[in-house]
């Protein structure tokens, strides 16, 4: 999938932004087909956490529904304009885990495709 997922990025020449963008926009797109509910983005600090925060800020904007995020690291560049959009954002793990609780949609933004290794803290505390 790696191998695919490069050759496409190569060929139609997508930067991450574009990607991600476009990721975003589908992924609100599909939550919107939803029922009306509490959703909490669960987001990992690579391009599908890019894509969590960036869709929940997204959906913030276009909705009246109660829109959560939780990172563990605010290192992403979409932190700050998910921040701009007034989005709740969880780091506090104990938060995190009430938050998975109450929750009607998550939205797993935490692994791609490719999970190959042991999943850590704080994500394992969260799955």
């Amino acid at each position: 999938m790696r191998e695919i997922e490069s050759a496409e990025f190569d060929l139609h020449h997508f930067s991450d932004d574009v990607f991600i963008s476009a990721a975003a926009r589908k992924l609100k797109e599909r939550i919107n087909e939803l029922p009306q509910g509490k959703v909490l983005f669960l987001c990992g600090n690579n391009r599908n956490g890019d894509c969590g925060l960036l869709a929940a800020s997204l959906l913030l904007r276009d909705s009246d529904r109660k829109i959560l995020a939780a990172i563990s690291e605010n290192d992403s560049v979409y932190h700050e304009h998910a921040l701009g959009q007034n989005l709740e954002i969880l780091s506090v793990q104990r938060l995190v885990r009430q938050a998975v609780n109450d929750a009607d949609i998550i939205v797993d933004c935490i692994y791609g495709y490719d999970l190959d290794e042991e999943v850590f803290y704080p994500y394992s505390y969260w799955i």
